[in-house]
């Protein structure tokens, strides 16, 4: 999740309202401990929301520019699937996981939103470290090999640089 999104109010809410304290709140009312990572890349977005959003499920990728909604997810008979790019690759979703695990989860400059998190200000030196950092973190994607008549998926993850492994 983004982290200056989740801490911003809700479209039409009080300001007090925004989606870190409602993740904090479900947390409560449903005794549960299910991680969500706050993630400090961008303070401000270019033209407005131009940002993919990905889901890995199991042995799956979907790749998102639209939030799931019931448009999206064909409920009350509205529908549209343009947004949307199902990828079924067990090698993509691990790389995925792999970087995820490795660059944001153990960050000091990550914090989980479904728990009480520090203002932006007083962490602000560890989002500039964590952005050089990020600058440098590499994808691995071992033995991918596409011919140049194949189409072929590469994860990228802001300024981040890709290195394959042949294997």
């Amino acid at each position: 999740m983004d982290w200056h999104r989740a801490q911003r109010g809700r479209i039409g809410e009080a300001s007090q309202s925004c989606n870190a304290r409602w993740y904090q709140a479900q947390r409560q009312l449903h005794n549960v401990d299910l991680p969500v990572y706050g993630i400090p890349v961008q303070t401000r977005e270019l033209f407005g929301v131009l940002h993919l959003k990905g889901f890995i499920v199991d042995n799956s990728v979907l790749y998102s520019g639209a939030s799931l909604n019931n448009v999206y997810l064909h409920k009350q008979e509205r529908y549209r699937l343009d947004r949307y790019h199902l990828i079924h690759n067990a090698r993509l979703a691990e790389s995925m996981v792999s970087f995820i695990a490795r660059y944001f989860c153990n960050d000091p400059a990550v914090f989980r939103l479904d728990q009480p998190v520090p203002t932006t200000r007083s962490i602000r030196h560890e989002i500039r470290q964590f952005r050089n950092r990020l600058s440098r973190a590499k994808y691995t994607l071992p033995g991918i090999h596409a011919s140049r008549d194949e189409l072929s998926i590469m994860p990228l993850a802001g300024r981040a640089k890709i290195t394959r492994s042949i294997a």
